[in-house]
């Protein structure tokens, strides 16, 4: 039935279906307000620095105009790596509201991130542009009506592990939420309990993080108090007990 679950469960946009490179102009019409009416998106990027051309740093605008052409929303960016992404997909709020929603993405140089993810979006019974920066591998369907209402990140778990190679790289979820005023709440847990390929991920790069931590060579510089409840989470896990593994995650790391 797990098996069949994280099937069911879908991944929207884990990879851009286009990029563009430093220096190109990307636009969209996306429906942010709901109106059927699309709005404007427009990214303009600049060539890459010389100096910092190694590392593929660029600057591009964001803008969003309405049919009118009056301003909605305007920031100034920074890309990495040589590459953005710029898409639009229906999304599901808190509530039952549904609305195109844009998903800006771009490389990322950093140790803990890989991509830097822009979710931009019009929250229900709101008159303003709204950023969130999650979403670096893309939207999450979790109720399975073929409607994205999740975000999904992708990071370096640096308090489960130490920093560097022992520290997983595990998804997170978090969808914005009407009572914490649309700000990001995390529904990782949530995601693990129903949906056995991510749990399985889980469970399997905790169980390495122990392994390395634990290995004869390092094992003098961690805390047997960490090794204590990194078995714990990943034996709570294992037995699907996510509430547990919830409360040990957030009161051990």
């Amino acid at each position: 039935m797990f098996v069949l679950l994280s099937v069911i469960f879908s991944i929207i946009s884990s990879e851009p279906s286009e990029t563009y490179k430093p220096g190109d102009r990307a636009a969209i019409l996306v429906d942010l307000n709901g109106d059927k009416v699309g709005e404007t998106l427009i990214i303009e990027s600049e060539d890459m620095d010389p100096d910092v051309r190694s590392i593929g740093i660029f600057d591009f605008n964001i803008t969003i105009n309405d049919t009118r052409g009056s301003l909605l929303y305007n920031s100034q960016e920074i890309g990495e790596l040589g590459w953005f992404s710029i898409e639009k997909e229906p999304f599901e709020f808190e509530g039952g509201t549904k609305r195109e929603i844009a998903l800006i993405r771009t490389g990322c140089s950093g140790t803990g991130f890989r991509v830097n993810a822009f979710f931009i979006f019009q929250p229900p019974k709101t008159d303003s542009i709204a950023v969130i920066y999650e979403g670096s591998d893309g939207l999450y369907d979790y109720d399975t009506d073929g409607i994205a209402d999740m975000l999904i990140s992708r990071y370096r778990h640096d308090n489960l592990g130490i920093w560097g190679a022992s520290s997983p790289w595990l998804a997170r979820f978090c969808a914005p939420a009407k009572d914490e005023n649309w700000e990001p709440v995390d529904r990782t847990f949530d995601v693990l309990h129903n949906d056995a390929g991510y749990r399985t991920e889980w469970i399997e790069d905790v169980s390495d993080t122990y392994k390395t931590l634990s290995a004869t060579d390092i094992k003098d510089g961690v805390d047997s108090e960490h090794l204590k409840y990194l078995k714990m989470l990943q034996e709570a896990l294992q037995e699907n007990d996510t509430e547990e593994a919830r409360r040990i995650y957030y009161t051990s790391f």
